[in-house]
């Protein structure tokens, strides 16, 4: 009937709006619960800003640690004896002077001269210590009592304590007065003379890395502390060593030097959060994260928890790192599931935290596993520009973890290699399945470079092409859509020649300009390639179309 088609018509529509409402529904939806991700996201970054706060503010107070092995002699010198030091080098005819201070005797103020000129002679420090002694009793100057002399039991035993303590100064003064005590038998003063050269050398190599520390000098600092023997090196010494490291921006050997130091320190007992031990745990978590090595940074904090499961302070910032590390494992499933939009969402999220909690300059290179997820949804969104740049920025990240980890590497390797086969780099994508097969050898990887070679074989296939006159004109490659690189539109052959060419032409230019080098992203390499597979299009259409300036 005549209403048949009428009815029709407002059952289509009918239809179209129902789809059209559950859309808006679904989209709705869909942005209800991307605020809400980010809300979390959000209450998640000012949570762990806040903790890391403590943490980057614990870390730079390094830098205002006193090393306690050198004394800063503040006191009224109270008697001192000039001296001419004889030797080799710049110190031979040295005029110097030794000075006790008020609140010193003549056994700590011959230690220190002593270690600081390279004395180690037992009786050029017997003598330099009966010169002073006669000068203080010159002047009736009293030692503090604590410095009286006592038994060389009790001096090597007070002298054996500063060691553990790692003050060297007080304890080379009590092996100094340990010779002077009565009643020193043959075999402790055999015993001392070792114990005082090595306290000597120990306080001498402290004095300059301090020295070295209060001027700047990082490097100075971290050589001077190399030459310390193992058991010279109090646990404060090991942090500053790695924060010197930091200062001169090398933050890859920082957390090197943090994770021996959290080898090899003692794990017993409970972890108190002043301790060099809990704040090297959270500092180097810190520095971990800065590199983008996740993985990394929960070992720090893993390190602690094996120890001292209760630790309050390394506890909440673990679970926030689980935290981040889980929307890490939320958006490889949107990336599994080929949810690709979801998961650029989902990665500006992520950066988001990284960000506020970081700062903006740090979490660029700390983000290296969500630069790996922008490279794949990227890539399968045919925007291989950015694709490849990620997964460019993210590899050359990974190379710079402490230990960087091949699965991790070989992975981030594959995708690229991915991206490069969809945007038809054939040679790229071999280059990167290679390095990744070197890295894991795995028969799933060897199978894709197989893949990849072949492609890359009828790529590169090249025959002689002749002009109209059947005269060779050189080689040129078959295989490659010569018209898709230079963007040329679909129904180019039905037009004639003149317009062929005229298109041909100004795409050319078009193309050029669009692989510049310096503009494009991707590295420069890939852009050379482009604009040279351009050319050579370019080259064999002229000819095949006879345009003005092809070879005919």
């Amino acid at each position: 009937t005549a209403q048949d088609p009428l009815l029709k018509i407002m059952t289509d529509a009918m239809l179209k709006l129902g789809r059209q409402r559950a859309r808006e529904a679904k989209e709705a939806q869909e942005d209800e619960k991307y605020a809400e991700q980010k809300a979390e996201a959000q209450q998640l970054a000012k949570a762990w800003k806040e903790v890391l706060v403590v943490d980057e503010a614990a870390w730079a107070a390094i830098d205002s640690w006193v090393i306690a092995n050198v004394s800063n002699k503040t006191g009224e010198v109270v008697a001192a004896i000039p001296l001419t030091l004889s030797g080799k080098g710049e110190a031979d005819g040295l005029s110097v002077n030794v000075e006790v201070r008020s609140g010193e005797d003549a056994h700590g103020a011959t230690f220190e001269f002593c270690a600081a000129h390279n004395i180690r002679g037992l009786d050029q420090v017997e003598q330099l210590t009966q010169m002073l002694d006669a000068k203080l009793d010159e002047k009736d100057y009293d030692a503090p009592a604590h410095m009286q002399l006592k038994t060389p039991n009790e001096h090597i035993k007070r002298a054996q304590a500063h060691e553990e303590a790692h003050d060297y100064a007080a304890a080379g003064a009590e092996y100094v007065r340990a010779f002077k005590a009565p009643g020193l038998t043959p075999a402790q003063k055999q015993e001392l003379t070792q114990r005082l050269s090595s306290v000597m050398g120990a306080y001498s190599s402290v004095k300059s890395y301090a020295t070295a520390w209060q001027g700047g000098k990082f490097a100075e600092a971290v050589t001077a502390a190399g030459s310390l023997p193992a058991q010279f090196r109090s646990d404060r010494l090991h942090l500053t060593v790695a924060r010197a490291h930091f200062n001169q921006g090398k933050i890859k050997e920082s957390l090197s030097s943090i994770t021996n130091y959290l080898t090899n320190v003692d794990k017993l007992g409970d972890w108190s959060d002043e301790e060099p031990r809990v704040i090297a745990a959270t500092s180097g978590a810190i520095l971990a994260m800065r590199l983008g090595d996740i993985d990394k940074a929960k070992k720090m904090y893993q390190i602690v928890l094996r120890a001292d499961p209760e630790q309050k302070r390394v506890k909440t910032r673990y679970q926030m790192l689980k935290n981040f590390v889980r929307m890490l494992s939320d958006i490889e499933e949107l990336l599994n599931k080929s949810k690709n939009h979801d998961t650029i969402k989902a990665v500006d999220r992520a950066n988001l935290v990284l960000e506020e909690v970081l700062g903006k300059e740090a979490a660029a290179t700390a983000g290296t596993r969500l630069l790996l997820f922008q490279c794949k949804a990227w890539s399968s969104m045919k925007f291989h520009d950015d694709a490849i740049e990620a997964c460019n920025l993210a590899i050359e990240q990974l190379q710079n973890h402490e230990n960087p980890d091949n699965k991790r590497v070989a992975e981030a390797y594959i995708w690229r290699a991915e991206a490069n086969s969809r945007d038809e780099s054939w040679d790229d994508a071999v280059a990167d399945l290679e390095v990744a097969v070197a890295k894991v050898n795995s028969q799933e990887i060897h199978v894709k470079l197989r893949e990849a070679k072949h492609q890359q074989s009828q790529w590169n296939k090249s025959e002689v092409q002749h002009n109209r006159r059947r005269e060779e004109v050189g080689h040129f490659y078959v295989h490659r859509p010569h018209k898709k690189i230079l963007d040329l539109p679909d129904n180019i052959d039905e037009l004639d020649k003149e317009q062929k060419c005229k298109w041909l032409k100004k795409h050319y230019h078009k193309v050029s300009l669009r692989w510049h080098p310096d503009k494009v992203k991707g590295g420069k390499r890939r852009a050379e390639r482009k604009i040279r597979e351009a050319s050579e299009a370019k080259e064999l259409l002229q000819m095949q179309w006879e345009c003005r300036g092809g070879r005919r």
